[in-house]
Order: C-alpha cells, then sequence, then structure tokens
C-alpha cells in the first residue's frame, strides 16, 4: 500500500512539473517571438477553441485611439498559438482586420418605457487566401463604455474554428 501511495505521489508530482514547465516555456516563447510591430499593439488578451481541445493562445493588436464610432477602421493584430496547440504550435499570426463600433442598440421587450441600453457591438472581420483555401474569421464582441474591456466570440472557416476572446487595453 505504501509503495502505491508513492509512486502515485510521484506520477502527481511529475504531472505538477509538467503543466508548469509547459505554461513557463509558453511565456518565455510568446516574449522571444514577438513580432517586431507589436510594441505598438495597445490591446492585449487571449483566445480559445471551443472545438479542438489545447488549441488557444495570446492577442495582440493595435487599435486606433479614440475609436472611431460608426466608422469602419482597420485592426493590425498577432494572434499567437500556445505552444500545446496542435496548429501553428508556439507561433505568430500577423493579421490585418477590418472593424466596426455600432453603438446603437438598446432593446425593450415589453418594456417601453424604460428600455436597455445594449453594450458598443464591436465587429472584425479577417479574409486571407492561402495554400489550404480562402479563411474567413469573423470576430462579434461587446465593450464597456471606455473601450477598456471587450469581449465576444469568433467563427472560422477553412479551418472550421468556433471560440473565444477578450482583449484589454494596456495602461
Amino acid at each position: 500500500m505504501k509503495k502505491l501511495l508513492r509512486i502515485t505521489s510521484y506520477i502527481a508530482l511529475a504531472a505538477v512539473m509538467i503543466a508548469f514547465s509547459v505554461r513557463v516555456i509558453n511565456r518565455i516563447q510568446f516574449a522571444a517571438t514577438k513580432p517586431d510591430g507589436s510594441h505598438k499593439c495597445n490591446y492585449s488578451g487571449t483566445w480559445v477553441s471551443n472545438r479542438a481541445p489545447l488549441v488557444a493562445g495570446r492577442i495582440v493588436a493595435e487599435l486606433p485611439s479614440p475609436l472611431p464610432i460608426g466608422k469602419p477602421f482597420t485592426v493590425k493584430a498577432y494572434i499567437y498559438y500556445n505552444i500545446t496547440s496542435i496548429y501553428r504550435t508556439g507561433r505568430f499570426i500577423p493579421m490585418q482586420l477590418e472593424a466596426f463600433i455600432d453603438d446603437t442598440g438598446t432593446t425593450s421587450g415589453a418594456n417601453s418605457d424604460r428600455p436597455v441600453v445594449l453594450p458598443p457591438r464591436i465587429t472584425f472581420k479577417f479574409k486571407s487566401d492561402g495554400p489550404g483555401g480562402a479563411q474567413t474569421i469573423d470576430y462579434v464582441a461587446a465593450s464597456d463604455d471606455q473601450f477598456i474591456q471587450i469581449t465576444g466570440g469568433y467563427r472560422s472557416s477553412s479551418p472550421y474554428d468556433i471560440g473565444t476572446f477578450s482583449l484589454e487595453k494596456k495602461q
């Protein structure tokens, strides 16, 4: 019994050490391979695939300041894939996104006297033609009034994926 407990303890310790090492190596890889233009980025965050296990990463993006509401604008972003991702492991992918902020959102339902004011709706779109075919990624997000936090979801085609992301303005 003592031998089984000792073996189980060693296995648990090894699993914890491996998980910790992967996190440290991923942080080092992220910092060491940041693209040249990423120092201008004023937002950073994370993304997670809901379809593929372990596929996730980080985002750094350059959004205009102040953000143009009601007018299309361009966002330069770098998407990082964690070293545990089965796709584009430990790499940054540069993206040029078309963006639009729509702040006219209210809903009243059955209560027209006191409508609910919805947060600003932000949409991003990415299109590329690559060797595997044309890829389109649509992002839809909501934000606080000051655009400090942006949170939403994405849908990708070719390869098909769906997931969530969040961005926070760097201070």
